[in-house]
């Protein structure tokens, strides 16, 4: 019969919560345990203190944008020196333009250490050809399946939707009727954190609300348009949540560069409609 192997811990180190809810959702259906931490100044600390327990890590996670990361390759060098002759395989999660354009670093970082980039926005389907192949398919193993399901290719990435709002009652409705509807949803407290979650990943639509702390929807708009410029990515439609329903305040939503508004509270049937509108491909099933 099947015997259960020891799961698998991984250590994933980014101050972003997309990133955060991310590969803690792709690696869910793998035999492994995500640790968060929000500093690189706490990968030593915690490599060490895992080594101490006998319950060492397999996996880590490093993101590009996190100062002590980019800085230098002194962080790659302390990881080595830390874990011997370790099993540690490193992945760098780094926006698709520094990939290109950092090449010379990206390969010094390997040098010390670094098995693998992945670059930003985060496919499904590539995140775990990348982190398979890295790991030789030795260490990240999937939970047993059933024969008729052994050899079924990776599903198509499922239509993903993420709410933007500083309320949290407001979040969590929203995201329950769009998983009502058939979609994945994930979501951010402000504009600061769309722009992070729109960094990370890839999605077919984006429900922003248009007054926010931190950073407003129209800002976050702007900017999200600006990476999809710079990065030669495709538009991804932008549906402005507003309480406010007149012309000016519709004009303000288009010029930022959202392309509809929905107005709250919500409905069901309003949101059904504006997904079918905006996300031509029909829905996984």
């Amino acid at each position: 019969g099947y015997q259960r192997r020891v799961r698998e811990r991984v250590l994933l180190c980014t101050r972003n919560h997309t990133a955060q809810q991310m590969v803690i959702s792709l690696l869910k259906r793998y035999v492994a345990d995500v640790d968060v931490i929000d500093s690189a100044a706490r990968i030593i600390p915690q490599l060490k203190e895992a080594k101490a327990e006998q319950k060492n890590y397999s996996i880590l996670f490093l993101d590009y944008s996190l100062p002590e990361v980019h800085a230098s390759h002194t962080l790659f060098k302390e990881i080595r020196a830390s874990e011997g002759r370790g099993k540690l395989v490193s992945f760098l999660f780094a926006p698709a333009k520094i990939v290109k354009e950092k090449t010379e670093w990206l390969n010094e970082a390997k040098k010390f250490g670094l098995n693998a980039v992945i670059s930003k926005p985060i496919k499904q389907s590539k995140f775990l050809e990348v982190v398979r192949e890295a790991v030789s398919g030795s260490q990240l193993n999937e939970q047993p399946k059933k024969k008729s399901e052994a050899a079924a290719p990776v599903a198509a990435p499922a239509l993903k939707v993420l709410v933007v709002d500083d309320n949290k009652v407001n979040r969590q409705s929203a995201i329950r009727m769009i998983e009502r509807l058939g979609y994945q949803s994930s979501s951010a407290e402000n504009g600061s954190e769309a722009v992070e979650a729109f960094e990370m990943g890839a999605w077919s639509l984006i429900l922003m609300d248009c007054e926010m702390p931190v950073k407003d929807g129209f800002q976050a708009t702007r900017e999200i348009r600006k990476i999809e410029e710079t990065e030669f990515r495709k538009r991804t439609p932008i549906v402005a949540l507003t309480a406010h329903a007149f012309a000016e305040d519709q004009q303000k939503c288009f010029d930022s560069g959202m392309d509809d508004y929905l107005a709250k509270p919500m409905k069901l049937k309003e949101i059904q409609d504006k997904l079918a509108k905006w996300i031509p491909a029909t829905k996984s099933e």
